[in-house]
């Protein structure tokens, strides 16, 4: 108290001058030994003890001034300030002198105060003006938040007017306290603190004023720690009093999510199956291996490495020794393989509640005939839905499509304070701030942990960055940080993907050769059947990638035992339906299994007879060489619930075989082939088509060409045509084959042609084998009746062989003597060279006996007696310097006009179906040849004219018809137009090719009016010498005519697009106004024209020439109609495949109004009508629209297509 000490000395002071400072407060201050009294520098270092002096009781202290710690006469007394008596008293000096007296006799004799307010008497005060302590702190709850979901329940020791209790316990001279709440949703507390005296100036509570005695208002609680200060003002106010109270609220230890989904798909809980006691899958082949096969007499199967299947035995032998009483129906014995301990249990998949609006579960379960869902027991807490999200459930499984490349989770938690939520195996974005997913958003806030694909940390945000999955299993986690940093929960995912069936197949060939198939072959066979595996937990199946791995394991073994190659098996696998009078399955692990649907598909009826008896027999079971492996009967037991049933049906493609033998109908001239798109969306990337080597658009349809009998005499024996359509993907390609026959055509009566000629040559005792072929020339062909052939003269033989075309000729001769069918006859060169002049004849007598064929046979010996001058002749038609197939030569003299070659020059409707004709032409030496297109009435032209009209056409106006070529027919067709007429070309031309006509030349004359059977005149003309050995053309004189052949008339006939085609024409409201006939249909229309039309769009018109639509309209309901109705109007455009389509052009329009006017005066009502021309071309498509108000129909009916004709 600023009197200096020594060290370890004593200070002693009068109470007196103590109370004199009114704090009764030792002030010690120790100063270091470089700091003097009056010296003290600014390194001084001090330090400052502070001792404040209490009093005990009323007022007791001893002469030495040794403050008590208790009292026996009043050990209660309260602890207090010592203070002297204040102002307004003023503390008088003979009091404050007594104070230094050693009076303690009146205390001890038991005297009291008279405790007087402001007196004092024997040293003993009563004074509240300075009285600052409590006598009584009390704390309280006030306000507690609920119950957070998942956590436990709330204490009462939390909710509120609970008591909170503190310590120390509560003394008037302790200012400090800490309280813990119980529970962390303790939200906020109000405290009660009583002043010792009633003369304070106040109280006030963080600030807060409250009343003695009173709770004071509520004190929001921080989370940790809160600091609640307690300031009590004295009477004389300059006096204050501060206890402090901490108070403790834990923080929240929550970890549940409130949500967790994945956009686009549904969560599902899942339990992974504990498979560790059940056997490996085995294949099927190592299951039974071949040493097994081989003692089962079963030389080979398909599937181990063999090209087919046989079995040597019968199949009822396998199934010798069956224990059927194990495989009777009942629910399995113990415990499944893989189920689990745990208390917590999901429900029965198929007795969800979401199974009708859950795709995975409604997929999953087969249908069952269940009214209502029944609880035996009522549901526990601890079972589960297996649909949705659940906080309380850890596993959960999402099943994706193939095509999705990644996931985004959104996850919200259940407590707000919660420090973060961390997601495994998502995308660095910030790595990858523009990949699929991560382009455009923001990524600031969230931590990232480490590498491409790491664990993302977040507080605010929901969405996750990516989380890439793969083929088959993406795992993945959600782990919760709770409040306190330190408590964690997990929860795991799993996103399955399967791998999409990439299978290189077809699915059909189209309609034309599905009917083919279907008339070739056998009919087809099916049968269904139904397994039950009643030891399988029917949840694993929701497991997608699982699901697809079983049933594909049963099928290997299912198509095992079908033995035959050609076996189309698929398996589905669904949950075992419950019995309506059965209860709800709580727990399937107790009850359930799945059931195996099999749908197998046999070429033919006896192919299933190895299936069926071991389906009858059980053969899953302990068919030797044909059991199920341990895997799949670790789920029994295993029993038939269903079928089998069983059909035949039409043959049909199936894509997974990959040949097929058909008949074609005779006369067919094409085979139309339509391979559709897989119907997989997006298309598989890299599949492609190609038929018959050729790249094929998939959905179009090819046309395979069936190769033509020869031209002439019925040569055409039954052929085989081959039809490969290759599907691929990529490099992975798979073939069908099509193998068709094209059936022999009948030979008639008067058949006298050849079907081969043979010529070998060799020495006198050669064999066949031995002997040279001769070539000759031309080539072999049914109607050549002269041949030319060259020999050595040394090999002294020439042997021949031939056949006639019908097997049921009459007779055949070679050199005029009887022979045989492919019978050789050695002719000697020496005979050849002499009597018979080089000459071979052979003459074919028909089936009729009438009908006769002789066919020469040139040969040229190389000999000094032969001919070898012809060698030098470079004209010489074994050179083939013209490349003809015969004829004379040109050359020389020649003074003759060309000669046509059989059957030629020929006239024929091109077979497509437009209106065109083409000419065919060939002669026996180059020549040119001049034609002339003339309609039938015309007066026959003679040559010149024909000539005239190709080469000089100003020179023959009278013979081209003038103007329009329709118009010209119209008028013809009346009565006055006379018989023949002058003029009739229609069109000419001329013929020339590199072989000089000597080969087959064909021109096209298209657009032609299919209503006329045109004529064609054809005119001959060569280059030669005249008897001059001038130049000189040779010209047929007379024309040769090809009668009558109409456009359009080919085996398909005259094909137009949309024909009565109503089937094809498809508007927005269509009804039926006739009663039953599509021959009329209504389309009602609303005033919004462009949204109610009637279009071709799904059949797209191919026009070969120039075209105009008929068709025939009516008014329908249209009794108020007027001028302001609208309109009607018909539009054309082309819309390519694959590219933009063009702009809607009118081809007839006419006003409501109009239309019901006309419709009213018709017959019948209705108007025909022809539109304007629609120009030739592809992809064409018609549309009907109203132009107009609101409200009233019309019809259409009788819809055709013309031809627009030149």
């Amino acid at each position: 108290n600023d009197d200096d000490a020594g060290s370890g000395g004593t200070f002693i002071t009068t109470m007196a001058n103590l109370l004199a400072r009114e704090d009764v407060v030792l002030d010690i201050e120790v100063r270091a030994k470089s700091c003097g009294p009056t010296y003290q520098p600014a390194e001084c270092v001090r330090n400052h003890y502070k001792v404040e002096v209490l009093e005990y009781g009323p007022g007791a202290y001893d002469g030495l001034l040794h403050t008590l710690s208790g009292n026996m006469v009043d050990p209660g007394g309260a602890v207090r300030v010592m203070r002297p008596f204040p102002v307004p008293f003023k503390d008088p000096e003979g009091f404050l002198e007594s104070l230094s007296e050693l009076r303690l006799s009146e205390y001890d004799m038991g005297k009291k105060s008279s405790q007087t307010e402001g007196f004092c008497d024997n040293y003993l005060c009563v004074n509240s003006v300075i009285d600052s302590s409590l006598t009584a702190l009390e704390i309280q709850v006030s306000g507690t938040l609920e119950r957070l979901v998942g956590d436990s329940s709330i204490p009462s020791s939390a909710l509120p007017n609970a008591k909170v209790q503190y310590s120390p316990s509560f003394h008037n001279e302790a200012r400090f306290y800490v309280a813990d709440v119980s529970s962390p949703r303790t939200e906020s507390i109000r405290i009660n603190a009583t002043a010792a005296s009633n003369m304070i100036t106040g109280i006030r509570i963080n600030g807060l004023s409250a009343d003695s005695g009173v709770f004071g208002a509520d004190i929001k609680l921080d989370y940790r720690t809160t600091v609640v200060s307690i300031v009590v003002t004295a009477g004389r106010y300059e006096i204050q009093s501060t206890y402090t109270v901490h108070i403790y609220r834990p923080l929240n230890t929550n970890t549940f999510l409130a949500d967790f989904s994945f956009y686009g798909y549904n969560l599902l809980k899942f339990q992974e199956p504990n498979l560790t006691s059940v056997p490996e899958p085995m294949e099927p082949c190592d299951m039974h291996n071949a040493s097994l096969r081989q003692s089962l007499n079963i030389s080979s199967h398909h599937m181990c490495g063999g090209t087919g299947s046989a079995l040597v035995v019968g199949t009822i032998s396998l199934f010798q020794g069956l224990n059927t009483s194990a495989l009777q129906d009942g629910a399995p014995a113990g415990a499944l393989p893989g189920s689990a301990s745990s208390t917590r249990k999901l429900i029965h998949p198929c007795d969800d509640t979401f199974l009708v609006t859950h795709p995975v579960l409604k997929e999953s379960c087969a249908k069952a005939d269940i009214d209502d869902i029944i609880d035996c027991e009522p549901q526990a807490d601890s079972v589960f839905q297996v649909a949705a999200f659940d906080y309380n459930w850890p596993d959960y499984l999402v099943n994706v499509e193939s095509r999705t490349e990644y996931l985004i989770a959104s996850v919200s938690v259940i407590d707000k304070n919660a420090e973060m939520i961390s997601i495994g195996k998502v995308r660095n974005c910030r790595e990858a701030p523009r990949s699929s997913g991560c382009e455009g958003r923001d990524f600031t806030d969230f931590g990232w942990d480490y590498g491409d694909y790491g664990i993302v940390s977040l507080r605010d945000k929901h969405e996750s960055p990516p989380i890439d999955v793969d083929i088959g299993s993406t795992v993945g986690t959600v782990t919760v940080t709770a409040h306190d940093s330190i408590t964690k929960g997990t929860y795991n995912f799993r996103a399955v993907k399967l791998s999409p069936v990439v299978d290189p197949e077809i699915l059909n060939l189209g309609s034309y050769l599905d009917g083919l198939i279907g008339d070739s072959e056998d009919p087809n066979f099916e049968m269904e059947f139904t397994l039950r595996m009643a030891g399988f937990n029917p949840l694993w199946i929701l497991d997608s990638f699982f699901r697809q791995n079983l049933e594909q394991h049963v099928r290997k073994y299912i198509t095992y035992a079908a033995v035959v190659e050609d076996a189309v098996v698929s398996v589905k696998i669904y949950g075992s339906p419950r019995n309506q009078s059965a209860c709800r399955l709580l727990d399937p692990g107790e009850a359930g299994g799945v059931d195996v649907k099999v749908y197998a598909k046999f070429w033919k009826e006896t192919d299933a007879t190895h299936l069926l008896a071991w389906l009858e027999g059980q053969g899953w079971h302990n068919a030797r060489g044909f059991t199920f492996d341990g895997y799949l009967l670790s789920f029994g037991p295993i029993y038939k619930v269903d079928g089998p049933r069983q059909r035949t049906f039409r043959a049909t493609f199936i894509p997974t075989r990959h040949r097929y033998e058909v008949t074609l109908p005779t006369g067919t001239r094409h085979v139309p082939l339509t391979v559709p798109p897989p119907p997989h969306v997006p298309p598989i990337e890299g599949f492609g088509v190609r038929v018959n080597g050729e790249e094929y658009t998939l959905g179009s349809t090819f046309s395979v060409e069936v190769p033509r009998c020869a031209i002439g005499p019925h040569h055409c024996d039954a052929r085989h045509l081959t039809i490969t359509a290759e599907a691929c993907i990529f490099d992975e390609c798979v073939t069908y084959t099509v193998v068709a026959t094209i059936p022999a055509v009948s030979i008639p009566a008067n058949d006298a042609s050849m079907r081969a000629v043979n010529i070998t040559a060799g020495p006198t005792n050669s064999t066949a084998g031995g002997r040279i072929v001769v070539e000759y020339s031309p080539s072999f062909f049914h109607d050549v009746r002269r041949f030319s052939a060259r020999v050595d003269g040394g090999l002294e033989y020439v042997h021949l062989s031939v056949a006639p075309n019908s097997p049921s000729y009459s007779r055949l001769f070679i050199n005029g003597r009887p022979t045989l069918p492919y019978t050789e006859v050695p002719v000697p060169l020496s005979l050849l060279e002499t009597e018979l002049n080089g000459l071979l004849t052979v003459r074919v007598i028909a089936e009729d006996n009438f009908t006769t064929s002789d066919t020469k046979i040139h040969v040229l010996v190389d000999s000094p007696r032969g001919l070898m001058t012809d060698n030098a002749n470079a004209l010489d038609p074994l050179k083939g310097k013209y490349g003809f197939d015969g004829g004379v030569l040109p050359g020389g003299v020649d003074t003759t006009p060309p000669e046509w070659k059989e059957s030629y020059p020929r006239v024929e409707p091109v077979w497509e179906g437009g209106p065109h004709l083409e000419l065919a032409a060939q002669t026996m030496e180059p020549a040119v040849v001049y034609w002339a297109l003339a309609v039938p009435w015309s007066r026959p032209p003679t040559s010149r004219e024909v000539y005239d009209a190709v080469v000089r056409l100003n020179h023959t106006k009278t013979r081209l018809i003038e103007g329009s070529v329709s118009d010209f027919i119209a008028d013809a067709l009346n009565s006055s137009v006379p018989a023949t007429t002058e003029s009739g070309f229609v069109a000419t031309g001329v013929m020339t090719s590199r072989y000089s006509m000597t080969r087959e030349e064909r021109v096209a004359v298209t657009c032609l009016d299919p209503n006329v059977g045109f004529d064609v005149y054809f005119v001959a003309e060569d280059k030669a010498l005249d008897l001059s050995l001038n130049p000189a053309a040779n010209r047929q004189t007379v024309p040769t005519l090809v009668r009558g052949v109409k456009p359009g008339s080919g085996p398909l006939g005259l094909l137009y697009p949309w024909v009565d085609s109503f089937s094809e024409l498809h508007g927005d409201l269509w009804e039926n106004i006739t009663g039953g006939e599509l021959i009329a249909l209504s389309l009602l229309f609303d005033g919004a024209a462009s949204n109610h039309f009637a279009s071709t769009y799904a059949a797209k018109g191919s026009l070969a020439c120039p075209g105009a639509v008929h068709f025939e309209v009516t008014a329908v309901n249209a009794s108020s109609v007027d001028s302001s109705s609208g309109d009607v109007v018909l539009e054309a455009r082309r819309e390519p495949a694959g590219e933009l389509a063009g702009n809607w052009t009118q081809l007839w329009k006419t006003t409501l109004l109009d239309l019901k006017t006309k419709s009213d005066a018709s017959v019948d009502g209705w108007i025909s009508v022809v539109s304007e021309k629609i120009p030739a071309g592809d992809y064409w498509t018609l549309r009907w629209r109203v132009e107009g108000s609101c409200c009233h129909s019309w019809a259409l009916r009788n819809l055709t297509t013309r031809y627009i004709t030149p």
